[in-house]
């Protein structure tokens, strides 16, 4: 599992609103614009992805003096309101240590509740969990599921990890076109660490002609 840094998601909408006045102060590094930006959208639109930012700002202590307790109260609050990214946050903040006392059991409860939502990277590490037996139950079959999952859902993590899966017989049968496969995909993001693999194991013989 990689190590986390706190970061805010910089799309925003089309038309103009307080949380994308808020993201477009951020992008400027107008800290002070961007939290009164985010704090109107929470009041006045009941925005939970200004009220995740405000979290990650609390948390990072990024325009704002740091304070853990507002940030994960702020992140719990936009997760359960649906946010996906709030609980993949949180998820690493429990696993890290980071502001909390560190607790691989809650960090699953997070990153299984964004996993739900749709974020790939947290059902990656969700799959971390569950290939160390972290926080929960050791298991590998679940782990490889989620691993899927992830790739499935843009992950490139997840994808070279299935490729390796696929290598190396972890628990399935070894399947060099699946392994081709998922790390093609890696490998079509431009990531530079699925090229050795690619080539060491020569994965271009294994693809499936279209």
């Amino acid at each position: 599992m990689k190590k986390f840094v706190y970061s805010i998601m910089l799309s925003s909408a089309l038309f103009a609103s307080n949380y994308s006045d808020g993201l477009d102060a951020y992008k400027n590094k107008e800290y002070d614009k961007a939290m009164m930006f985010f704090s109107k959208s929470v009041k006045a639109d009941k925005d939970v992805r200004s009220k995740r930012n405000l979290g990650i700002m609390y948390a990072s202590g990024v325009g704002v003096k740091q304070d853990y307790e507002r940030a994960i109260k702020l992140l719990k609050q936009a997760s359960d309101g649906g946010d996906a990214y709030a609980g993949f946050s949180l998820g690493n903040m429990y696993a890290q240590g980071d502001g909390v006392k560190k607790d691989f059991k809650e960090a699953a409860i997070w990153f299984e509740k964004s996993a739900n939502a749709g974020n790939s990277q947290a059902a990656y590490n969700l799959a971390y969990l569950y290939t160390y037996g972290d926080g929960v139950k050791k298991d590998s079959k679940k782990a490889f599921e989620l691993y899927e999952q992830a790739a499935v859902a843009g992950s490139i993590d997840a994808q070279i990890n299935l490729a390796f899966i696929y290598i190396s017989a972890q628990g399935v049968e070894k399947d060099m076109k699946k392994a081709a496969f998922w790390a093609k995909k890696a490998l079509d993001t431009g990531d530079e660490r699925v090229k050795k693999v690619w080539e060491e194991f020569e994965l271009e013989k294994y693809l499936e002609k279209k």
